[in-house]
């Protein structure tokens, strides 16, 4: 559980977006932090905790997505993103907002459940 909520695994994300949310900018995964002076940043660490998660974490585990978590960082911050930009988006936004994202264990369909049915629980 604690991969989920981010206090392990960090450092990991892959696909072309990833870690960060800077207030404003939309999901990013490689900037210093300098170059968003006054922004609020949020982490996997920050985005939900587990008396409140956010709609994708509850998701995330009832679809049973995660498999190894070397990839969620990426998965969640960038279906987190997609949900709090647009919480009712059609499958065919919800597709092309993960299409960059890979996950070695092949859980993209389990992903793209629990984006549906997180926007179900917003």
């Amino acid at each position: 559980m604690s991969v989920f909520w981010g206090y392990s695994n960090k450092k990991y994300s892959r696909g072309k977006r990833g870690q960060l949310l800077p207030d404003g900018i939309g999901n990013i995964d490689v900037t210093a932090i300098g170059c968003l002076p006054g922004k609020t940043i949020t982490t996997l660490a920050g985005l939900g905790t587990p008396g409140k998660p956010h709609p994708i974490q509850t998701a995330w585990l009832e679809e049973q997505v995660s498999q190894c978590a070397y990839c969620i960082n990426g998965w969640i911050m960038t279906a987190a993103e997609l949900i709090d930009r647009n919480p009712k988006p059609t499958d065919a936004q919800i597709k092309d907002a993960l299409k960059d994202l890979i996950c070695r264990c092949g859980t993209h369909g389990a992903a793209i459940r629990a984006v549906k049915r997180a926007t179900q629980q917003a």
